[in-house]
C-alpha cells in the first residue's frame, strides 16, 4: 500500500524537492485561499493532514487546529510540532468526519481536505456524504481533467519516482495509477459536486486546480475564477 509507513515510497510525494514549478504555484494558491477564509472560523480541522502540513496557516490566523490522517507514521511525526503549537493530531479516516467533530468539539472549525487528498480516496463517495452530514462548512483542493493538469500530474509522479505510470479515462475521473501502488482521481467537475449536493460551487485556480466549497466565496479572491 501506497501510504502504509514512513519506509514507503509515498514519502516522495510531500518531499518539496520533488515539486515541479505547476505543484509549487498550486500549493502557494491553495495556503494563500485558506488563510483567506480561515480568518473567519474558530479553527481549521485538515483532513489528509500529512504531517500537519496546513498547522502553519492555522497559527498564523490565530485559530486551533486538529489534524486528521489514517497513517500513523504521519500523525506520529507531527506530534511533537503540534504539541508545540497546542495543536492536535489524531488518526483517523474521513468517512467518520461526523464522530470526529463531536468527539474533539470542533463544531465551528473550518472543514479542509487539501492537495486533492480527496482524489486520494478510493471510497471518496461515503467521504463526500459524511462531509455533508456535518453541515459544516468546507473547502477542497483537487486538480482539474484537463490535458495540462494530467501532464503536470504525470511530471510530478514522476520526479517521485513512481513506475509505470498509467492514464486511465473515466467517465467520472481521471485516475492515475502506479505500479507502487498509487491510485489518484481527478473528478470531473459535475461528477463530485453531485456527490457534494446543489450547495457545491466550483472555482479554478493555478492553472490546473479545482476548489470545491459550500461558501460562496464573494469577493472572490484574486487567486481563483469562479466556474460553477
Amino acid at each position: 500500500m501506497l501510504y502504509k509507513n514512513k519506509s514507503s515510497i509515498a514519502y516522495g510525494l510531500f518531499k518539496n524537492e520533488n515539486f515541479p514549478d505547476s505543484i509549487v504555484s498550486y500549493l502557494d494558491v491553495q495556503s494563500k485561499i485558506i488563510a483567506s477564509i480561515l480568518v473567519n472560523y474558530k479553527g481549521l480541522l485538515e483532513v489528509g493532514c500529512g504531517k500537519a502540513e496546513n498547522l502553519p496557516i492555522a497559527v498564523q490566523c490565530g485559530v486551533s487546529y486538529l489534524g486528521v490522517d489514517p497513517v500513523l507514521d504521519y500523525v506520529s511525526d507531527s506530534l511533537s510540532l503540534c504539541e508545540k503549537e497546542n495543536a492536535q493530531v489524531v488518526v483517523g479516516y474521513a468517512e467518520n468526519i461526523k464522530q470526529i467533530i463531536a468527539d474533539y468539539n470542533v463544531y465551528d472549525f473550518l472543514l479542509l481536505y487539501p492537495f486533492n487528498c480527496i482524489g486520494n480516496m478510493e471510497n471518496y463517495i461515503e467521504v463526500c456524504k459524511a462531509l455533508t452530514s456535518t453541515n459544516s462548512d468546507y473547502i477542497i483542493f483537487s486538480y482539474s481533467i484537463d490535458e495540462p493538469s494530467v501532464s503536470e500530474r504525470i511530471k510530478y509522479y514522476s520526479s517521485c519516482e513512481l513506475g509505470d505510470l498509467r492514464v486511465i479515462h473515466n467517465s467520472s475521473d481521471i485516475q492515475i495509477i502506479s505500479s507502487e501502488g498509487l491510485s489518484s482521481r481527478a473528478f470531473a467537475p459535475s461528477h463530485l459536486k453531485e456527490a457534494l449536493g446543489a450547495s457545491c460551487n466550483i472555482y479554478s485556480f493555478a492553472n490546473i486546480g479545482l476548489l470545491y466549497t459550500n461558501l460562496n466565496l464573494d469577493p472572490i479572491p484574486k487567486e481563483i475564477v469562479r466556474i460553477q
